[in-house]
């Protein structure tokens, strides 16, 4: 069973690549479920910080480098990649670059392979998988068996982008088989990693323009050439991460590793940011009123004429006007018995309402919920501004004439949840 998964899965790879053209390339971009990824400056920057400058956009942009450098033996300075083989290739969602690198003026030395994947492995996540290799490639001659400390170096600065919310991002790699000095750059100090550990560098969420600059640095006996990001080149950025995948090589032997960048959306709550009363007027409670299930109330006598009460609520999801999924809850009672309630969404594809929850209303708190998925279209509800507007009706189930001449309809919560 092993053998013929194995079989699969290099014929699946072999049909990846023989459909993707090799080439090489200055650029890439590639997309997963309305994400992109692009890192430009792909060769011939080995001696400058313009390498892999791009963006992963996704409800924003969050990031504006992913770059790789090396360095092989003592010499003083690290390298960036740019020497790039003509065998390369890309698909939609994935691409493999493959570079063979020297100190300038020598012959090649090494050579580093890269697989990327780009995925959204959840409905408010993207994803890129990078697998890596470097390979020594320094033949053993007499005096000298060719072996060398190779050290690979990935720098990626991360941006919380336009949103107004939050984002998380993430870095995890998986170490397999060499030693890793990961630098904290937040705080400035080197630790060690083994080959069990991963680095999250930033944990939690990251709320937009809350960081401080962050300085990237490795350790560097000429510091100059990755320290740059106080001063331009590349950063600062609100986030940014360093590995340094170290081993000492033999001639021909490779390593190889695999680490993730991952951005994370969470869903947004919105409460409302207006209200307008068109059946009935207002008692009490204010647009605070609506935010939580808390018996804090926003109160309306009903219409003494009709006997009934009726309040339109409006929120606004900037940034996500095409979500995965919306899910819509409303807490509230009436104070009189014989009501019931309707509870209705504006629908801009067709500019009328849609009836999302109906039945009695109750003299204590009840709660009506609505989910809508992305199979009926939850962006019907959104309009191209991110305005969403919903209605909440009361009225008499009979014609009966009420025996008091006024009461009370009133609402503990609205709430709007937009998945990304």
């Amino acid at each position: 069973m092993q053998t013929k998964t194995k079989l699969i899965a290099l014929a699946a790879l072999a049909t990846l690549t023989s459909a993707a053209k090799a080439d090489n390339f200055d650029s890439i971009t590639l997309t997963a479920g309305g994400a992109s990824l692009t890192m430009n400056n792909l060769r011939n920057h080995q001696l400058d910080t313009l390498g892999g400058q791009g963006s992963l956009n996704w409800y924003g942009n969050h990031m504006k480098q992913l770059w790789w450098w090396y360095r092989v033996g003592s010499h003083g300075r690290e390298w960036a990649l740019s020497r790039q083989e003509a065998d390369c290739w890309k698909t939609d969602s994935s691409a493999y670059l493959h570079f063979k690198e020297n100190i300038p003026g020598g012959l090649a030395q090494a050579e580093f392979r890269f697989y990327l994947y780009l995925t959204r492995p959840t409905t408010n996540k993207v994803q890129l998988q990078v697998n890596w290799y470097m390979k020594n490639l320094r033949p053993s001659v007499s005096g000298d068996d060719g072996s060398r400390m190779f050290r690979l170096y990935t720098y990626t600065d991360l941006d919380a982008g336009a949103m107004a919310t939050q984002n998380y991002a993430s870095l995890e790699a998986t170490l397999k088989k060499f030693n890793v000095n990961l630098f904290n750059t937040k705080a400035g100090i080197e630790s060690a990693f083994d080959s069990t550990t991963f680095y999250r560098s930033q944990q939690g969420y990251i709320p937009t323009g809350s960081m401080s600059p962050i300085l990237s640095q490795l350790a560097d006996s000429d510091s100059a050439d990755l320290s740059q990001s106080a001063v331009g080149g590349f950063g600062p950025g609100d986030w940014n991460g360093a590995f340094q995948h170290q081993k000492t090589l033999a001639s021909n032997e490779q390593v190889s590793g695999t680490y993730y960048i991952t951005v994370e959306i969470p869903s947004k709550m919105v409460h409302p940011n207006a209200t307008w009363i068109t059946e009935g007027s207002h008692f009490s409670g204010n647009l605070v009123s609506l935010m939580n299930d808390d018996d804090d109330r926003y109160s309306i006598f009903n219409n003494e004429n009709g006997n009934q009460g009726e309040i339109y609520f409006y929120g606004q999801t900037p940034g996500f006007l095409d979500p995965s999924a919306l899910h819509v809850k409303g807490v509230f009672r009436t104070n009189y018995p014989g009501q019931a309630y309707n509870m209705l969404l504006t629908n801009y594809d067709t500019g009328f309402w849609t009836m999302i929850s109906s039945g009695n209303a109750y003299l204590q708190d009840q709660t009506a919920e609505y989910h809508c998925y992305a199979v009926n279209n939850p962006s019907k509800f959104i309009d191209q501004f991110g305005n969403m507007k919903l209605r909440l009706q009361w009225y008499p189930i009979n014609d009966e004439e009420p025996a008091v001449d006024g009461w009370l309809d009133e609402v503990d919560e609205i709430t709007w949840t937009v998945d990304p």
